[in-house]
């Protein structure tokens, strides 16, 4: 997934990325959140409250004699269950309360289950007067049994039916055998045989009739529990609709934040830095809160240096002066594609922190069009590079001291009208040749990339470029444009810093602690970065 450091292998990482996309889309989803729930509970409110009340039947086999039934499959309730909410079970219904309407709109409130593991059916019936759902559910009751008692004594009428045309037919041939006996002059032992086996046959079915008579008691089943009245709605339910609410809010919300994730452009981890660049990121500075930034002229290795900014600046320091060497880069440009990026602050910040590593460092506003880093370190001097440039000082008298040891500032100077004339001129690569003769490292602040041409014009005059990014702020596609447009120069792009991370993610970088003994070791390892301005490290 985009966006995201992978500092966890497999799987893991993977959730780390999801779990951050979601941090820090909390806000959003907290909303979505909250809009569905409430939109929930609002319409679970205007519903009107409905009553159930439920009765519960057995069903059973229908009974003739005692001990007999009419079929010796108990019956299947999947198909009584349909039975129980069909129309001539709605117009039984109807019919005992007295409804003038359609008997199939009752069916609509209607509810038939089948309780596990029984043969038991339980007809419920859902109504906004809690005694008209009692009464409803009880007639659908008495309604179902009566169908089905009355279906058992339309089967028993139709089979006796049935027998009663056989022995009637049966009779018909007695008679007219007899009829033959009385004419015959001698008897005739063939068809008094055939009397006699009618005879007994006519006896069978007449037993046969007798058992097919419907009993005074035939039963269907019989109403285990009766409907009862309902104290208290059945819906809506207002904590299980609130519940749903808030479980489509958070999957709407979690859904529209990986959308925006998706879509959003703006850079959010090192590794969405270095894929628009095409370069390593030499550090990620954790942000610094506004509340601890309260002055222009902050500088965080200075005021705070054991803080997680001054152990940010000192690895941006180790890994920048480590791609210098082997690039050879002495002069190196520090820009961004947009302001507010804070290429000043990491100037003023990461001058200090490689002076403190005992290296000469001369650092350079070449932001002829809004200078801030003399402000950085408090200064306010009346002459600059401008200056310089036009030939009204000279280099010596325009380097300033900061108050950091080994550390200098050449200044801005006055705005001039021409930034881009100036700063491309044959003048400009003389003074950066001498104070890449004066300084171990020069750092030279430009305005940014995109909305001028100022440090398109330095590109070509120095060893190397820096390009800063704001955390969650910087476009990818502007950092893209701006590396194309240095491209364009000839210039090299040593690397980036990645400025204005949230300190907890910076934290998963692997930071341990801030210890001096690690400084010390850092300071000791800077004897091995000396080289020429246009020559291989010595």
């Amino acid at each position: 997934m985009r966006g995201l450091d992978e500092t966890t292998p497999g799987s893991g990482a993977q959730l780390a990325q999801l779990l951050a996309v979601l941090r820090r889309r909390v806000p959003s989803i907290a909303v979505g959140a909250v809009l569905f729930t409430a939109t929930a509970l609002t319409l679970s409110v205007q519903q009107t409250p409905m009553y159930l009340s439920t009765a519960k039947v057995l069903v059973q086999p229908v009974s003739l004699v005692p001990g007999q039934s009419v079929a010796s499959l108990a019956p299947n309730l999947d198909t009584e269950k349909e039975l129980a909410a069909s129309a001539p079970v709605a117009e039984l219904a109807a019919g005992d309360v007295g409804f003038e309407g359609e008997p199939e709109a009752l069916v609509e409130q209607l509810s038939v289950e089948v309780v596990t593991a029984t043969e038991i059916l339980e007809i419920g019936y859902l109504d906004p007067d809690p005694a008209r759902a009692q009464r409803m559910a009880q007639a659908f009751a008495d309604a179902y049994l009566e169908s089905r008692r009355q279906q058992a004594l339309d089967d028993l009428l139709a089979a006796s039916a049935s027998v009663r045309k056989r022995i009637e037919s049966l009779n018909a041939e007695v008679e007219a055998i007899d009829q033959q006996l009385a004419s015959s002059d001698s008897p005739d032992a063939t068809l008094q045989a055939r009397a006699t086996s009618l005879i007994s046959q006519i006896a069978v079915l007449q037993q046969k009739l007798a058992d097919l008579t419907p009993p005074d008691t035939l039963r269907a089943g019989q109403v285990v529990v009766p409907a009862g009245l309902p104290t208290r709605p059945a819906q809506p339910n207002h904590v299980v609709n609130g519940g749903l609410g808030l479980l489509v809010g958070l999957m709407v919300g979690m859904g529209v934040a990986f959308i925006r994730h998706h879509l959003d452009d703006r850079v959010w981890s090192r590794a969405d830095l270095e894929e628009a660049i095409d370069a390593p990121v030499l550090a990620a500075v954790p942000t610094v809160s506004g509340r601890r930034r309260r002055k222009d002229d902050f500088l965080i290795t200075v005021r705070e240096p054991r803080s997680p900014a001054s152990e940010a600046f000192a690895t941006l320091r180790t890994s920048l002066m480590f791609t210098a060497a082997r690039r050879q880069a002495r002069v190196v440009l520090v820009t961004s594609p947009s302001p507010r990026d804070g290429k000043t602050w990491v100037v003023a910040n990461l001058g200090v922190a490689l002076a403190r590593a005992g290296k000469r460092v001369i650092v350079v506003s070449a932001d002829l069009r809004k200078p801030r880093l003399h402000r950085r370190f408090d200064l306010d001097p009346k002459r600059g590079l401008t200056e310089v440039l036009t030939g009204r000082c000279s280099l010596v008298d325009a380097l300033v001291r900061t108050g950091v040891e080994g550390l200098q500032l050449l200044p801005s100077g006055r705005v001039p009208a021409n930034p881009v004339e100036l700063l491309g001129s044959d003048r400009m690569r003389a003074v950066l040749d001498e104070l890449a003769g004066r300084a171990d490292i020069v750092l030279v602040d430009s305005a940014p990339v995109l909305p001028v041409a100022d440090a398109l014009a330095l590109a070509p005059r120095v060893d190397g470029v820096l390009l800063v990014a704001r955390a969650e702020a910087t476009s990818r596609s502007f950092m893209a444009h701006t590396v194309q447009q240095l491209d364009q120069m000839g210039s090299r792009v040593l690397g980036a810093v990645l400025n204005g991370l949230e300190v907890s993610r910076w934290q998963a970088y692997g930071r341990y602690g801030y210890r001096a003994e690690r400084r010390e070791e850092e300071t000791t390892s800077w004897e091995a970065f000396e080289f020429d301005r246009h020559g291989s490290p010595t």
